[in-house]
């Protein structure tokens, strides 16, 4: 993320009187975006989103064991996502969504 596109979201959060409430809405612009949003319909995923004021982070818990994959597998932007997860072990589901600009937070 760039410090130009980092600036402009501070100036704009700033601007607002209810700070937290700007902060609450950037992260939901950004998860509907995303289709992130999607993914706190399904049983066995938890979704956790947060602006650190240097980037939007995302914290994707997925309990494997109560996942419908076959549920998730038809969704147009979680399809992919969920083939992945079934296949690939974690290490390489991890090494294909860094491929994808994704970093892990450790």
């Amino acid at each position: 993320m760039s410090d130009e596109f980092k600036d402009e979201i501070k100036k704009l959060i700033d601007a607002e009187d209810d700070k937290e409430g700007a902060k609450e809405a950037l992260i939901e612009g950004y998860e509907g975006e995303g289709g992130i949003d999607e993914l706190r319909d399904y049983d066995g995923i938890t979704v956790t989103s947060d602006w650190t004021g240097e980037a939007m982070v995302s914290e994707i818990e997925i309990d494997p064991d109560k996942v419908d994959f076959d549920d998730i597998k038809s969704s147009e932007d979680l399809g992919e996502i969920c083939k992945m997860i079934k296949t690939y072990s974690p290490t390489l589901f991890i090494k294909n969504m860094e491929k994808n600009g994704f970093k892990e937070v450790k």
